[in-house]
């Protein structure tokens, strides 16, 4: 893995373990598909990024059976509503606020799509 809980909790993660263990590796995966895979070594701020996409990851699934409104005499439930959509929005947005700038080994941006302007 590209970052170890230990890393995780120290760039100041709150889940446990056995959560990261599932989170990170899924946050790990989503950064990988971004950068098109080129990510062989990691650094901090790649580490950052996987820890708060991995955070964001674990809310989308919290948040997803959470009420928010409720009514007794017509039996009323009504959910957060969160949109794929805008977690997808927002994990994007993380991704592309730390690596914007990060090179692979060969000098290639990392989120570099292959047409230069």
């Amino acid at each position: 893995m590209l970052l170890s809980y230990e890393d995780y909790i120290k760039y100041g993660g709150k889940m446990e373990e056995a959560a990261f263990s599932v989170y990170g590796y899924e946050a790990e995966q989503e950064v990988n598909a971004q950068t098109a895979g080129r990510i062989k070594v990691s650094n901090e701020r790649i580490g950052r990024c996987i820890a708060r996409v991995a955070d964001l990851l674990q809310s989308a699934d919290v948040t997803q059976d959470k009420v928010s409104s409720w009514s007794n005499d017509g039996v009323s439930e009504s959910y957060v509503g969160i949109s794929s959509a805008d977690y997808t929005a927002k994990i994007n947005d993380v991704i592309y606020s730390y690596l914007v700038c990060e090179l692979d080994e060969s000098g290639t941006p990392l989120l570099y799509r292959g047409v230069a302007l």
